[in-house]
């Protein structure tokens, strides 16, 4: 019994710590391309901009990586939750089984007239193994990434996002309303984008 139960044990921890490791898309500038979602957005947020199309181009892009980047952040946070929550089920689950399976070993041994010496080892041998991965199940849970790193990560990236935003709209309405400064504005508004581009490209998903 002790041979069978060791391997079959030692099998699902594998398996149930195996799952905790996830990849993420890591957004390439180069392959990313507007939506025409985000080139709406942008016509939206650049009014008068018209004859400018590569400005126009140039905020789309932002508005496009930052809702790829938005998308994975939510996707990390939402599935190191789900990571750490099934662990943690896992463990307590494993270990209650494993004190109930040993409860029932011990009143079937003094019920009946078998090899108590036997069912004894039996019941040692499952307590121990469900303590034993319930206990590593409980320590790979708290070694995973806390939702808390990803959410942090999202408001520093929304933040970002409404401060460029802000700025795009401000400089946008005094070119509208002082025409001789058009040119700087754009030079300006290229910029502010350019830096907000870069800012959500820096930001690591992953960790």
């Amino acid at each position: 019994m002790k041979k069978k139960i060791l391997p079959v044990a030692l099998l699902a921890s594998a398996l149930l710590t195996s799952a905790c490791g996830s990849t993420y898309t890591v957004i390439d500038r180069s392959e990313v391309h507007a939506s025409s979602n985000s080139t709406t957005v942008a016509h939206t947020l650049l009014p008068g901009n018209e004859r400018n199309p590569a400005l126009i181009e140039h905020l789309a892009l932002a508005e496009e990586l930052y809702q790829q980047k938005l998308r994975l952040l939510n996707e990390r946070r939402n599935k190191a939750r789900a990571r750490k929550r099934d662990l943690n089920f896992a463990s307590f689950g494993l270990m209650g089984a494993a004190g109930l399976g040993v409860g029932a070993l011990a009143i079937g041994s003094a019920a009946g007239s078998g090899d108590n010496g036997q069912a004894l080892l039996t019941a040692g041998t499952v307590s121990l193994v469900g303590l034993g991965i319930g206990t590593i199940l409980q320590l790979t849970a708290a070694m995973q990434e806390e939702p808390t790193v990803a959410d942090d990560k999202i408001r520093t990236l929304q933040r970002s996002y409404e401060t460029m935003l802000e700025r795009v709209r401000t400089i946008n309405q005094r070119a509208q309303e002082v025409p001789a400064e058009a040119l700087h504005s754009q030079n300006q508004l290229a910029g502010i984008i350019e830096t907000f581009i870069n800012e959500t490209l820096q930001v690591n998903v992953k960790g």
